[in-house]
């Protein structure tokens, strides 16, 4: 099977998911490529976006993001340069998959991408917490369709940063769904669901990171499913019209979020690998 990943470059936890993969032999007998977002919002220069999430936000929560990407992308380079870039956190280490193959696309040039993703001829396309809201002319592409991993129940928390919306409500339990891909946003039918407990969980990227680990069991799943059952297209959940989306932070749900106790990290989550979460 072709498939098309659609992804973002230094987004930990799609980095974490996609290394899984990789690793777990989901991808050994098909061909991939990988397209990389590397904006932090779509649409939008780095600098913009951070002055969006600066008005939004606040400067705490900007200086946290930016801290925990730093720690993010220096572990990430210490443990590919000792472990011969075999990182948990790093999948594109030397042979890491055959038939492989890596592109970048930049602000505004999703739609740009389009012939590439043509050529390609992909039976699938498959999102992996990517930002971009991708155009129907790239949805019709693939014979299968397009699908998408999104870190919350659906129909519930559609939209940006549901794992820390979830966490700023006060929610006992979130999860993770596979779902295609259609018009709206976070609105196609659901192919599959995993209910998460929030109960024991302290920070957001702990949090994230457990939506990343049940993300590719999903994915994993489905690919099999596809492989050896031929209904698999058909078994799908109606994804309801109710529920509610949610935008970037505001100042007053970071707020809400330290009240319930939560933390974005803690250093000593980016040192290793946690019990928890692996």
């Amino acid at each position: 099977m072709k498939i098309v990943i659609l992804t973002s470059k230094n987004h930990i936890y799609a980095n974490f998911a996609l290394n899984k993969l990789i690793k777990d032999g989901v991808f050994n007998n098909h061909t991939i490529k990988v397209f990389e977002q590397d904006r932090l919002l779509p649409n939008k220069s780095n600098v913009k976006g951070v002055l969006c999430y600066l008005k939004s936000a606040g400067m705490y929560y900007v200086a946290l993001q930016i801290a925990k990407q730093f720690l993010f992308n220096a572990c990430r380079y210490v443990s590919a340069r000792v472990n011969n870039r075999k990182s948990f956190y790093f999948p594109y280490y030397k042979n890491a998959l055959p038939n492989f193959c890596r592109k970048r696309f930049q602000r505004k040039a999703l739609g740009s991408t389009f012939d590439y993703i043509k050529k390609s001829k992909p039976d699938l396309i498959l999102s992996i917490f990517s930002k971009e809201i991708i155009p129907k002319s790239i949805i019709q592409i693939p014979i299968i369709g397009c699908v998408n991993l999104h870190p919350a129940l659906l129909p519930f928390y559609r939209g940006i940063s549901p794992t820390f919306w979830c966490l700023a409500n006060g929610e006992q339990k979130t999860g993770i769904t596979l779902h295609y891909i259609d018009a709206g946003i976070d609105t196609g039918a659901i192919i599959s669901q995993k209910e998460i407990d929030i109960k024991e969980v302290m920070t957001e990227h702990a949090l994230y990171m457990r939506c990343a680990k049940e993300g590719a069991k999903l994915v994993s799943d489905f690919l099999y499913q596809l492989k050896n059952n031929t209904n698999a297209l058909r078994q799908t959940i109606e994804n309801s019209k109710e529920g509610n989306y949610y935008r970037l932070p505001s100042k007053r749900a970071v707020n809400q979020f330290y009240k319930h106790g939560y933390r974005f990290f803690l250093l000593n989550e980016f040192m290793g690998h946690s019990k928890n979460i692996f």
